[in-house]
């Protein structure tokens, strides 16, 4: 009986293993390359119209995450207003996870509020989808000392990120 059972056990593995190497002599391995689109990070810039004395000029320009600033035959102790929004021009939606940066040399102070009317959270708690907009309003003061006629440039930038990071 033992002598059967083992003459069993032993056909049923060479059976498994005849299987076995039937099964490798008929597989193959199968490549695929691919490229995977997840979305896009990008956000944009619109000005809706700056508010000057009669006596200056504002002239912005925009390129990318920076808003370009000229405000020519200035005056001092007067405000420069822009209004303007940020949005989701991407796929992906974004948040703004520090201040913006400006750059300028001049004499004076740079605010920026949410449009008035507008009563958003702060900007750097803000989460833009594709399309939606946040709307502030950049106010440039000139102080005392500021060259009256002169010509002032000022760049503000924000950096917008993917949301979850």
């Amino acid at each position: 009986m033992r002598n059967k059972l083992g003459v069993m056990f032993l056909s049923t593995a060479i059976a498994l293993a005849f299987v076995g190497v039937s099964y490798a002599a008929w597989a193959d391995d199968i490549a695929m390359s691919g490229t995977i689109y997840t979305g896009t990070v990008d956000i944009g810039w619109s000005e809706y119209g700056v508010v000057a004395p009669p006596y200056s000029t504002i002239v912005t320009s925009i390129t990318g995450d920076t808003l370009y600033i000229t405000i020519y035959n200035a005056y001092p102790c007067v405000d420069y207003v822009i209004n303007f929004d940020i949005h989701c021009i991407g796929s992906v939606p974004v948040h703004f996870p520090s201040d913006f940066a400006f750059t300028a040399d001049y004499p004076g102070t740079i605010a920026i509020t949410p449009y008035p009317g507008y009563n958003p959270i702060y900007w750097t708690s803000t989460i833009l989808t594709q399309g939606a907009s946040w709307y502030g309003t950049l106010t440039i003061h000139l102080a005392e000392d500021a060259v009256q006629g002169g010509t002032y440039h000022f760049t503000a930038t924000i950096t917008g990120q993917q949301y979850n990071i």
